[in-house]
């Protein structure tokens, strides 16, 4: 049985190094490498099960390797509650920091930001009780940041201060 799909637009950027290390803007079924990059670079990460590709397109560009953002539709992708994306939100976000952790040594706060989010709404309604959304998914924040890289950024204490005081970033 084919479940009910929602066809969005992969959101893509152009090229952008440090961009890339906040959210995967390579679209992994548009994305297209001479048989050199493999013998350069390996294969996928088998030991990975949701973010393979993400890893390697970090694996790619802090090995010095050059990507060209072409401004058109080469493929589509389908968003249903049954596929690894949206079902299973928790494991994919966790993965992500693991990886981060563990090739980078440290997660970047919009993830940890993002893994916060998800295992949030497993728990609380954001529309029903948004405060209390809000107060847990922060400490959620704070939490996973010591958790995974042992202390908390500045960055991070900004944009919960611009949250208390009303500012949205």
């Amino acid at each position: 049985m084919i479940g009910r799909f929602v066809e969005k637009k992969y959101p893509t950027e152009t090229w952008n190094f440090e961009r890339l290390f906040e959210t995967c803007f390579i679209c992994q079924p548009a994305l297209f490498f001479r048989r050199s990059i493999i013998e350069r670079y390996g294969l996928l990460d088998v030991n990975l099960n949701y973010c393979m590709d993400y890893e390697y397109w970090l694996r790619l560009a802090t090995g010095g390797a050059k990507f060209l953002h072409i401004p058109m539709k080469l493929a589509g992708s389908r968003l249903y509650a049954d596929n690894k994306t949206l079902g299973a939100r928790v494991k994919v976000h966790r993965e992500i920091n693991d990886m981060f952790k563990k090739k980078f040594r440290k997660v970047p706060d919009r993830w940890l930001f993002n893994y916060s989010i998800v295992c949030t709404e497993t728990q609380i309604s954001r529309d029903k009780f948004p405060k209390l959304f809000l107060s847990v998914f922060a400490l959620r924040s704070l939490k996973n940041a010591i958790y995974w890289n042992g202390f908390i950024s500045s960055g991070m204490i900004k944009i919960m201060i611009n949250w208390i005081l009303g500012k949205r970033k």
